[in-house]
């Protein structure tokens, strides 16, 4: 595993849903984790399906193994937000973590 890849801070973010007074569902987002990672553009086009627009993975997100992290959660890097729509362990090797996600605000 060659540590200098991992170059870019990210905050590992979670939803919380809320109820409002008038019974509404406001959401917020925590940061639960601040870690270092290779963030390396994928491409990305939109498909539709079942007449349905379904984005398709932006950028691939590279960390340490031993962060949990599940594919409802978001990331952060400088301005930009990513939903996360896919994790897995790499090689199931336990050492690295892939994150497929999808640029959301630039």
């Amino acid at each position: 595993m060659n540590v200098g890849k991992y170059r870019h801070r990210i905050a590992l973010q979670s939803a919380t849903d809320t109820r409002t007074a008038d019974g509404g569902v406001s959401q917020s987002w925590s940061t639960t984790n601040t870690v270092w990672a290779q963030l390396i553009p994928a491409g990305g086009t939109e498909q539709i399906h079942a007449d349905k627009t379904r984005a398709d993975t932006t950028h691939i997100a590279r960390i340490r193994f031993g962060v949990t992290v599940t594919a409802d959660m978001r990331f952060t890097h400088e301005s930009r937000t990513f939903q996360i729509l896919n994790v897995y362990d790499d090689n199931e090797g336990r050492r690295e973590l892939i994150i497929e996600a999808e640029e959301i605000t630039k």
